[in-house]
């Protein structure tokens, strides 16, 4: 069955990703924040940028607690590509 999770009250949600062999811990990424959750319930904000026109992210396959965050924009402002790695932004 099916039921719409609620992350944080944000609407803008644009991608999410899962942690390869893991079971219920994933990341959701939105136009300003990363998400974490461990069991798809509970959801945790680990960053934010301010707001963007695109976010995506990927996993790291061999680390899930590394991945790779971007943002833009079309006017190039506050757009990057950012690294989750052992606790810390880069």
């Amino acid at each position: 069955s099916w039921t719409q999770l609620n992350v944080n009250g944000d609407t803008w949600l644009e991608q999410i990703a899962a942690a390869p062999n893991s079971g219920t811990k994933f990341y959701v990424i939105s136009r300003s924040t990363v998400y974490k959750t461990l069991d798809g319930i509970a959801f945790t904000p680990m960053a934010s940028v301010q707001w963007s026109e695109h976010a995506r992210m990927a996993v790291d396959p061999s680390n899930t607690d590394r991945f790779y965050a971007a943002f833009w924009r079309y006017n190039e402002w506050h757009s990057g590509i950012y690294r989750y790695d052992n606790g810390t932004w880069t």
